[in-house]
């Protein structure tokens, strides 16, 4: 078995192992998409069904964008990863990484904002006595 020709050469496993790394990266964006597209979802279908007056609506209108935000700023990185792992093409890393920070952070202030929202409206009954 030959190891040392062109197929198995230092450069064949670096390549490889570069387009698995942006695979992997790819993945979750992809994820991080998924899970922004279905919060989405679950604010706008529950949101009247789970509070019989909510105050602070600012809160979730500002969740929701920063999720949209999320959902869009994945997809340019995905996008660029996709087309790098097909073809050896190049990408832009730098700005993929600033967009990509960018959906992280929205996705992550968007739960803290949430969060709020919750904590400020969820009203658990007293009882004394």
């Amino acid at each position: 078995m030959n190891t040392t020709g062109p197929n198995f050469g230092p450069e064949r496993v670096f390549d490889t192992a570069y387009r698995g790394g942006k695979k992997l990266v790819f993945e979750f964006f992809k994820n991080l998409t998924i899970l922004s597209t279905v919060s989405i979802l679950i604010i706008v279908s529950f949101m009247e069904k789970i509070f019989e007056s909510p105050t602070h609506h600012g809160l979730v209108i500002w969740a929701v964008f920063l999720l949209a935000l999320t959902v869009l700023c994945s997809l340019f990185p995905m996008k660029g990863l996709a087309g790098l792992v097909e073809a050896s093409g190049t990408i832009n890393s730098n700005l993929v990484s600033v967009v990509g920070l960018i959906a992280i952070f929205s996705f992550a202030i968007a739960f803290v904002l949430m969060g709020v929202f919750f904590s400020l409206n969820f009203n658990i009954p007293v009882q004394s006595g």
